[in-house]
């Protein structure tokens, strides 16, 4: 059965930094793992490390919870210390290179809606679908998201995500969030 993944991170723009440090990323981020089952609703799992199976989508959304006044992300980072991206396309390419994921401009969807992952309602920016290399089966990816809006603000956080074997058949699986509209 297919299943959709997403990493949802949550923060506020209306945090700030410490004066004289507004170069250096806010750590007030949380997240939290969410699953879509085929023809299901999107449901949260929480945070610590997500174990996903390889070959099906995964998306990695952001939620800015400031009331009413949520900032679009305009860079979406993804780091991978270990120098091991093991997300590719739908056609097996490879996403970014092997130490990072960067997406900016029209590579990020932006709307209101909710994360089941964070329990939370917002403003989100998505990217994605990318799909998880069969080669990374058994493997734990460490990884940091780093986001920029803007407005300038910087958050980051580190999650791990767990990858068991799978190769689904990426034409069988869906690739649209329940509350996204492309």
């Amino acid at each position: 059965m297919a299943t959709n993944y997403s990493l949802d991170v949550a923060f506020s723009s209306t945090t700030r930094s410490l004066p004289h440090q507004s170069n250096q990323p806010i750590l007030a981020m949380g997240y939290g793992f969410s699953e879509q089952p085929q023809g299901g609703s999107w449901q949260g799992e929480g945070q610590g490390t997500l174990t996903v199976q390889a070959g099906y989508p995964f998306v990695f959304t952001a939620f800015d919870t400031a009331p009413g006044n949520g900032q679009p992300v305009t860079t979406f980072e993804i780091d991978f210390p270990g120098s091991n991206n093991p997300f590719v396309d739908q056609n097996n390419q490879p996403i970014g290179n092997s130490q990072s994921i960067v997406a900016t401009g029209s590579q990020i969807k932006s709307q209101n809606g909710q994360s089941a992952g964070c329990n939370v309602q917002g403003f989100y920016s998505m990217i994605g679908p990318y799909y998880l290399a069969a080669g990374a089966t058994g493997s734990t990816i460490e990884c940091t998201v780093t986001i920029t809006l803007r407005n300038g603000q910087i958050f980051q956080v580190d999650p791990e995500i767990q990858v068991e074997g799978g190769g689904a058949d990426p034409d069988e699986a869906s690739t649209e969030r329940a509350d996204y509209k492309v």
